[in-house]
């Protein structure tokens, strides 16, 4: 079994697993107000830093692993206890690097949290004399792009 495949499938699923519990978790601190953020520019960021870890946890497991499922390998006769002993043999490394990596995903979001921080105000934090003020802004802003309105 050709581990550069089962590398890229590792990948796959620890991108997706660190995507969605990732970004689940940095929804709740963006939620508690522990920092506002601009939120397209924060996911965007995120699936980058997401897709780079994945790949980067699932190199580092089969790299920390690859002595024992080797192993296995030579032992096993079919292609199904070929799947299963890489699993098998390569559990311990291959979740490791998952923690480790996960770990620096969350420092790297933290990270991506500073630099995407805004000071605007949320829509509900504004007041009644701000709310306004945009209003005028917004309309003046249509009178040049659009011409005067008869």
């Amino acid at each position: 079994m050709e581990l550069s495949i089962f590398t890229w499938f590792l990948a796959i699923v620890w991108f997706i697993f660190y995507w969605v519990f990732g970004g689940v978790f940095f929804v709740v601190m963006a939620m508690l107000r522990l920092g506002r953020i601009k939120k397209m520019r924060f996911s965007c960021l995120y699936t980058i830093l997401s897709a780079i870890v994945g790949y980067a946890a699932a190199w580092t497991g089969v790299y920390w692993s690859s002595d024992a499922i080797n192993t296995c390998l030579a032992e096993a006769n079919g292609m199904s206890e070929q799947f299963a002993a890489v699993f098998a043999c390569g559990i311990v490394g291959i979740f490791s690097a998952m923690l480790v990596w996960a770990a620096v995903l969350m420092l790297g979001g933290f990270v991506l949290m500073t630099i995407t921080k805004t000071n605007e105000k949320a829509w509900f934090e504004k007041t009644d004399e701000e709310v306004a003020a945009e209003r005028l802004d917004d309309d003046e802003e249509e009178t040049l792009y659009n011409g005067p309105s008869n």
